[in-house]
């Protein structure tokens, strides 16, 4: 039997819920990793030095290429996931709660530049995971459990 055979349509529907997200993930690190000073300059308020600029670019920059990282990973998580991977599953579960945490958290606080394709990638991770914990899908992955009795015993 191969992986695709008798998967739910949760599973092909969370895949492309997280692929969908993940896609936004990497936009909105890209345009975040892409910020330029004079851009930055432009946004800021004049009482800004032009050091507290440059360090708040390095920032903005590695934010960026984390979350566009994380989007990536999220996509080759999901992919394996897909082919009936249990850990592939945990894994992609693991990250998508730790980016909605973090990128939400980073988001209301101010803490860290989040794009708002960055924040719009999270609704659909959320939906993603809700539908890889449906009953249905967390038995599928479990599959079936075969049972070796020992006539000896």
């Amino acid at each position: 039997m191969t992986a695709s055979q008798n998967r739910p349509a949760a599973v092909t529907a969370a895949f492309w819920f997280f692929l969908a997200g993940a896609v936004l993930l990497v936009l909105g690190g890209l345009i975040t990793a892409t910020v330029s000073f004079d851009m930055l300059r432009q946004a800021a308020p004049p009482s800004y030095t032009d050091q507290t600029l440059r360090d708040s670019l390095s920032m903005y920059r590695g934010a960026g290429a984390v979350v566009a990282l994380a989007g990536a990973g999220l996509s080759w998580l999901a992919a394996r996931a897909r082919t009936r991977d249990l850990r592939a599953r945990r894994a992609v579960l693991a990250l998508s709660l730790v980016l909605v945490l973090l990128l939400g958290v980073a988001s209301a606080f101010h803490l860290a530049p989040v794009s708002i394709f960055a924040l719009l990638g999270l609704l659909p991770i959320i939906v993603g995971v809700v539908l890889l914990t449906r009953p249905a899908t967390a038995e599928w992955f479990a599959g079936p459990v075969d049972v070796v009795v020992d006539p000896d015993v």
